[in-house]
Protein backbone atom coordinates (compact mmCIF):
# COMPACT_ATOMS: atom_id res chain seq x y z
CA UNK A 1 0.00 0.00 0.00
CA UNK A 2 1.12 3.48 -0.54
CA UNK A 3 1.97 5.34 2.26
CA UNK A 4 0.76 8.84 1.59
CA UNK A 5 -2.67 7.19 0.61
CA UNK A 6 -3.02 5.68 3.90
CA UNK A 7 -2.23 8.82 5.71
CA UNK A 8 -4.64 11.08 3.41
CA UNK A 9 -7.63 8.29 4.13
CA UNK A 10 -6.62 8.78 8.34
CA UNK A 11 -6.99 12.39 7.94
CA UNK A 12 -10.19 12.03 6.02
CA UNK A 13 -11.83 9.62 8.50
CA UNK A 14 -10.29 12.12 11.38
CA UNK A 15 -12.46 15.22 9.40
CA UNK A 16 -15.64 12.77 9.65
CA UNK A 17 -15.54 11.14 12.96
CA UNK A 18 -13.55 13.39 15.06
CA UNK A 19 -16.56 16.25 14.50
CA UNK A 20 -19.20 13.99 15.51
CA UNK A 21 -17.31 11.88 18.77
CA UNK A 22 -16.96 15.99 19.92
CA UNK A 23 -20.97 16.61 19.41
CA UNK A 24 -22.29 13.60 20.88
CA UNK A 25 -20.04 13.94 23.97
CA UNK A 26 -21.07 17.79 24.90
CA UNK A 27 -24.75 16.90 24.07
CA UNK A 28 -24.36 13.94 27.10
CA UNK A 29 -22.71 16.31 28.99
CA UNK A 30 -25.52 18.49 28.72
CA UNK A 31 -28.14 15.97 28.93
CA UNK A 32 -26.47 14.60 32.39
CA UNK A 33 -26.46 18.21 33.36
CA UNK A 34 -29.85 18.74 32.72
CA UNK A 35 -30.94 15.12 34.75
CA UNK A 36 -29.12 16.88 37.76
CA UNK A 37 -30.84 20.26 37.81
CA UNK A 38 -34.19 18.27 37.54
CA UNK A 39 -33.44 15.78 40.06
CA UNK A 40 -32.57 18.91 42.81
CA UNK A 41 -35.48 20.51 41.92
CA UNK A 42 -37.62 17.53 42.34
CA UNK A 43 -35.91 17.22 45.79
CA UNK A 44 -36.59 20.78 46.55
CA UNK A 45 -40.02 20.69 46.26
CA UNK A 46 -40.57 17.50 47.77
CA UNK A 47 -42.01 15.67 45.44
CA UNK A 48 -42.04 11.85 44.57
CA UNK A 49 -42.29 11.72 40.57
CA UNK A 50 -44.06 8.57 39.56
CA UNK A 51 -44.36 9.20 35.68
CA UNK A 52 -41.77 11.12 33.92
CA UNK A 53 -41.43 12.24 30.13
CA UNK A 54 -38.15 13.96 28.42
CA UNK A 55 -37.16 15.51 25.33
CA UNK A 56 -34.02 17.68 24.20
CA UNK A 57 -34.69 20.18 26.76
CA UNK A 58 -37.73 19.54 27.73
CA UNK A 59 -39.47 17.16 31.13
CA UNK A 60 -42.27 16.57 32.18
CA UNK A 61 -43.55 14.53 35.47
CA UNK A 62 -46.60 13.84 37.20
CA UNK A 63 -46.64 13.13 41.28
CA UNK A 64 -49.66 10.81 41.71
CA UNK A 65 -49.10 11.22 45.07
CA UNK A 66 -49.21 14.61 46.02
CA UNK A 67 -51.34 15.11 42.66
CA UNK A 68 -48.72 17.66 41.11
CA UNK A 69 -47.54 18.28 37.70
CA UNK A 70 -43.99 19.59 36.89
CA UNK A 71 -42.84 20.85 33.53
CA UNK A 72 -39.53 22.01 33.00
CA UNK A 73 -37.83 24.12 30.04
CA UNK A 74 -33.91 24.02 30.00
CA UNK A 75 -32.67 26.44 27.55
CA UNK A 76 -29.88 26.50 25.78
CA UNK A 77 -28.45 29.00 28.22
CA UNK A 78 -26.88 27.65 31.43
CA UNK A 79 -28.92 29.92 33.81
CA UNK A 80 -32.20 29.87 32.36
CA UNK A 81 -34.99 27.34 33.41
CA UNK A 82 -38.30 28.06 33.35
CA UNK A 83 -40.60 25.58 35.68
CA UNK A 84 -44.10 25.27 35.89
CA UNK A 85 -45.44 23.25 39.62
CA UNK A 86 -49.57 22.83 38.71
CA UNK A 87 -51.85 21.45 41.18
CA UNK A 88 -53.62 19.04 39.63
CA UNK A 89 -56.16 19.48 42.04
CA UNK A 90 -56.92 23.04 40.64
CA UNK A 91 -57.45 22.39 37.01
CA UNK A 92 -60.79 22.74 35.65
CA UNK A 93 -60.47 21.28 31.79
CA UNK A 94 -57.52 20.91 30.01
CA UNK A 95 -56.87 20.72 25.92
CA UNK A 96 -54.25 20.12 23.09
CA UNK A 97 -54.03 22.74 21.02
CA UNK A 98 -52.74 21.82 17.31
CA UNK A 99 -51.14 24.61 15.14
CA UNK A 100 -51.43 22.64 11.54
CA UNK A 101 -50.73 24.06 8.36
CA UNK A 102 -51.73 23.35 5.31
CA UNK A 103 -48.45 22.32 2.67
CA UNK A 104 -48.17 20.62 -1.15
CA UNK A 105 -45.94 17.59 -1.05
CA UNK A 106 -45.99 15.69 -3.85
CA UNK A 107 -48.24 17.13 -5.64
CA UNK A 108 -50.93 16.77 -2.87
CA UNK A 109 -51.94 19.12 -0.06
CA UNK A 110 -50.92 17.86 3.18
CA UNK A 111 -51.77 19.19 6.54
CA UNK A 112 -48.32 19.40 8.73
CA UNK A 113 -48.50 19.96 12.34
CA UNK A 114 -45.86 22.58 13.49
CA UNK A 115 -46.94 23.19 16.96
CA UNK A 116 -48.57 21.12 19.84
CA UNK A 117 -49.60 22.28 23.25
CA UNK A 118 -51.42 21.69 26.24
CA UNK A 119 -54.01 24.65 27.22
CA UNK A 120 -54.63 23.96 30.83
CA UNK A 121 -57.31 26.18 32.53
CA UNK A 122 -57.51 26.42 36.17
CA UNK A 123 -60.76 26.80 38.30
CA UNK A 124 -60.00 30.63 39.43
CA UNK A 125 -59.83 31.35 35.45
CA UNK A 126 -56.03 31.57 34.71
CA UNK A 127 -54.56 29.44 32.09
CA UNK A 128 -51.22 27.90 31.12
CA UNK A 129 -50.05 26.98 27.74
CA UNK A 130 -47.39 24.12 28.49
CA UNK A 131 -45.57 23.44 24.74
CA UNK A 132 -44.72 20.07 23.49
Amino acid sequence: MDIPFIITCLILLSFTFVPVYILNNMGRKKGKSNIAKTKLLIKERGLVINQTESWGDYYIGIDTTNKKLLFINHKTEVTAMTEQLVDLTQISTCNIVENRKAKKINGRNESVLEKLDLEIQFKDGKNLLIPF
